[in-house]
């Protein structure tokens, strides 16, 4: 029993030790745990930017943990679990993915003034050339292009609601240059000093007098690649691809007939036509055309721009003389970062800007073709609507020796595009819209509004 009982005892006694050392586990499990948040508390990390990290800089106990955290072994990962904020954040960024690429070309346009209510044509062209654009683009590897119309302050809001609605971007501008500033007497004079026939001075020169200079922002939409600027009265028929990628800052064609027989002779640059300009968009240039303009020397007792003839033609102290003269010559004495921003390339009028015009003699080398009337109408892949009329004028220009009746066949395109444009917007459209006289597009009222 004696035994028994001595055995109980130191076997209790065994155990006690037991119970401490779990106690005492237990304590520095504790310690532990209050030195490392202690530690969290406390840690700091060393400055190396006096501006972003001052002396004395503590960062938040998050990302003191984080760093301690880096330290110890990996835990088990834990199945992701997909939050409304995440799967709005998902959505979200899969619209953007779904958004189209931004446009690589623009197609603008110019509006000087406000068109008369008498004027059958002006909506009418924008809405048919705009159709035709975005027609012809489908096919193209540049994808769809944007739409800028260059207005000057005098056009009203709902001209401008009227160009939104088909699809344009009006900008509004004033001249790029003041004509009180241009230092050339002739040129200066001629935009300053009304008469009984143009009370506007601005308004004297060509179509729109000093107005169409605005068509010289087209280097300003830096934005994108390249800048087509065409007139209303123009159609795209097919991609011009080719021309987007010309290493050039302008792509044209030239207007021969706008040159007399003396200046032919001559050998004179040729005429840059206003209504077809392919612009690789460069400040640089901007500015330089605008100097250039600012100088003014055009003119007065000799002829065209700095007395070399060029440019002394209708609408020569703009953009159809002033273009010529600067890439021909003027460029010349320029340098600019990138060479190819003064050089200018000619292309086939018959075919990128076709007019429907007869051939001229003429000793030039013509670019391409020399009369556009004898164009096959399958090659034609831009048509300017001037010799061969508006379609608005329900008239196409026609002769015994048109035997390609390439004018014609142009007017039956620009009416199929306009009935296109009529159909997608819901609009009225008649077939014969020329049986009593040409009908306007029944544009809704507030159009664009």
């Amino acid at each position: 029993m004696i035994h028994s009982m001595q055995r109980d005892r130191e076997r209790r006694l065994r155990r006690k030790p037991r119970r401490r050392r779990g106690l005492v586990a237990c304590l520095m499990a504790l310690t532990g745990v209050a030195l490392l948040a202690n530690l969290l508390m406390h840690v700091e990390e060393p400055t190396t930017d006096a501006v972003h990290n001052p002396p004395g800089y503590r960062p938040p106990p998050a990302e003191a943990a984080s760093r301690v955290m880096a330290t110890l072994p990996p835990a088990t990962p834990l199945e992701p679990v997909e939050s409304s904020d995440a799967r709005a954040a998902a959505a979200a960024l899969s619209i953007v993915d779904a958004l189209p690429p931004a446009p690589r070309i623009a197609y603008a346009v110019t509006v000087t003034e406000e068109p008369k209510a008498s004027s059958v044509g002006f909506l009418d062209g924008a809405a048919v050339l705009a159709q035709s654009v975005r027609k012809a683009h489908k096919r193209s590897r540049y994808g769809a292009p944007a739409f800028v119309a260059f207005v000057s302050p005098r056009i009203s809001r709902k001209t401008r609601a009227s160009l939104r609605g088909i699809g344009f971007r009006s900008i509004e501008k004033q001249l790029p240059i003041s004509p009180e500033k241009i230092e050339g007497s002739f040129l200066r004079k001629l935009w300053t000093e009304p008469n009984e026939k143009f009370p506007d001075p601005t308004m004297r020169g060509g179509c729109c007098g000093a107005w169409e200079l605005l068509k010289l922002y087209a280097w300003t939409l830096t934005e994108y690649e390249r800048v087509v600027h065409v007139d209303m009265d123009c159609l795209l028929l097919h991609p011009i691809d080719e021309l987007l990628s010309i290493d050039a800052s302008l792509v044209y064609t030239a207007d021969y007939n706008m040159m007399n027989d003396n200046q032919r002779k001559n050998k004179l640059t040729p005429a840059v036509q206003g209504g077809f300009l392919v612009v690789r968009p460069s400040l640089d240039v901007f500015q330089a055309l605008v100097a250039l303009m600012q100088r003014g020397k055009w003119g007065g007792k000799c002829s065209g721009w700095e007395c070399t003839g060029v440019g002394h033609w209708w609408g020569g102290a703009t953009i159809q003389g002033l273009l010529p003269y600067f890439y021909d010559r003027h460029a010349k004495t320029l340098s600019l970062n990138r060479a190819s921003d003064l050089k200018a390339v000619e292309v086939d009028r018959c075919i990128y800007d076709n007019m429907g015009d007869k051939a001229v003699t003429n000793p030039l080398p013509y670019v391409g073709c020399s009369a556009a009337r004898q164009t096959p109408f399958d090659e034609v892949k831009f048509a300017h609507f001037t010799v061969c009329q508006k379609p608005w004028t329900c008239n196409p220009a026609r002769d015994p020796d048109d035997t390609l009746k390439i004018c014609l066949k142009l007017h039956a395109a620009w009416f199929d595009v306009r009935r296109q444009f009529e159909v997608e917007h819901g609009m009225p459209s008649e077939k014969k819209v020329c049986r009593r006289g040409y009908q306007k597009m029944a544009f809704p009222a507030g159009f664009g509004e």
